[in-house]
């Protein structure tokens, strides 16, 4: 833990290069790609899901049926092609090791969180890169699941650009390696959702009523499906007292932090005059969705939780632009509030990884392939 600890830190910390020239600032990310890229590539044994995940690389060969019809461990689904895909043509193309497609996988990542910042901050894009990054050991040693939420980056650029058959292709690219990605196909049409404060605050109180109460439901709803193996056995988890079997608890306070989140968009909506700004209300739906999914549905309703995975990138653009707002604006209390705002939320992220109740499971002690003798 005291690892990840000290990478969230110094990440933090190297923020401060903000101060300094553009080119200063893409040296300071371009040092941290790489060490993001090694760090998350060339790890060994550690990480969600290991074992199943080198089994579907080690499994992967170039052949239709491998790549279209391999099961997963369940033993009744099909995994999504695309992730067979890239596993049997990192084989092909480079080397048959699971520390090489990794080490791949990570340093497309690096490079798309670099383009996304670059894209959406350019004048503050270390900011945005240690938002990303800061999130944790799930940006950069990632599986399936976040590898396709990492396509899903490329398809932002496309909604504000209002190109709606390049986000939709780069959405069903993402969909391929994971089915996931495809509930973030609304997003597109929402810079037209232009809601009222009112309906935020409502719809979200409703949302905690909502988790109140639909535990009972999804118990009538598990006698009614009966035996269906893997999404009954989450269902029951779900209704279970305890709801996380690794610690993964509701907590209320993480409500009244959504609510007061939710709060400050909207005031500052009001503030800089963008009720009728469709680029920031889309991302303000994106962050609503966020919150709403993740009160429902608690973190240890993994399988449901996923609704809200692909829109997380909007909450990171919907922070900046608070804080870019905010930094240009002049006035001492708008930078103060900037830099509290952006440390809350940086200090947030990083109790947040360290104290991830899969941490001593799947990510501590840090191991890599040095550890293994594996070259």
């Amino acid at each position: 833990m005291d690892t990840y600890l000290i990478i969230d830190i110094l990440l933090l910390v190297s923020c401060i290069f903000e101060l300094s020239t553009k080119k200063i600032k893409q040296k300071i990310i371009f040092i941290w790609m790489i060490f993001f890229t090694l760090f998350g590539g060339l790890r060994w044994e550690i990480g969600g899901d290991w074992a199943i995940y080198k089994g579907y690389f080690d499994a992967a060969q170039w052949n239709l049926e491998s790549i279209l019809s391999y099961k997963r461990w369940e033993g009744d689904i099909s995994i999504e092609p695309g992730y067979m895909f890239l596993s049997a043509l990192v084989k092909m193309v480079f080397i048959d090791e699971y520390w090489c497609f990794n080490l791949l996988m990570g340093f497309f990542a690096q490079y798309t969180y670099y383009r996304f910042s670059m894209e959406f901050s350019p004048r503050r894009p270390l900011l945005m890169y240690a938002l990303i990054l800061g999130t944790g050991m799930y940006s950069y040693m990632f599986v399936r699941s976040g590898l396709s939420v990492v396509v899903c980056y490329w398809a932002y650029r496309y909604i504000r650009d209002r190109k709606m058959m390049r986000f939709l292709l780069v959405v069903i690219v993402a969909g391929f390696i994971h089915r996931q990605v495809l509930l973030f196909i609304p997003l597109y049409w929402a810079v037209k959702w232009h809601f009222r404060w009112k309906v935020y605050v409502i719809g979200y109180l409703c949302c905690c009523v909502a988790y109140m109460l639909l535990k009972d439901y999804i118990t009538l709803l598990i006698f009614a499906l009966g035996d269906l193996g893997d999404m009954t056995e989450k269902l029951q988890w779900y209704t279970d007292e305890d709801v996380g079997k690794l610690g993964r608890q509701i907590s209320y306070g993480t409500w009244v932090m959504y609510f007061i989140m939710l709060s400050i968009f909207l005031f500052f909506r009001k503030k800089f005059k963008l009720e009728e700004d469709d680029w920031y209300n889309c991302m303000l739906v994106g962050f609503f969705i966020i919150i709403a999914s993740n009160t429902v549905f608690t973190e240890g309703m993994s399988t449901l939780g996923r609704i809200s995975v692909p829109y997380k990138p909007a909450r990171t653009i919907l922070v900046m632009m608070v804080i870019n707002q905010l930094l240009d604006n002049g006035r001492y209390w708008a930078k103060r509030f900037a830099l509290a705002f952006f440390l809350g939320l940086a200090m947030i992220n990083i109790y947040k990884d360290v104290n991830d109740p899969l941490m001593d499971i799947c990510f501590a002690p840090y191991r890599s392939i040095f550890d293994f003798n594996i070259l």
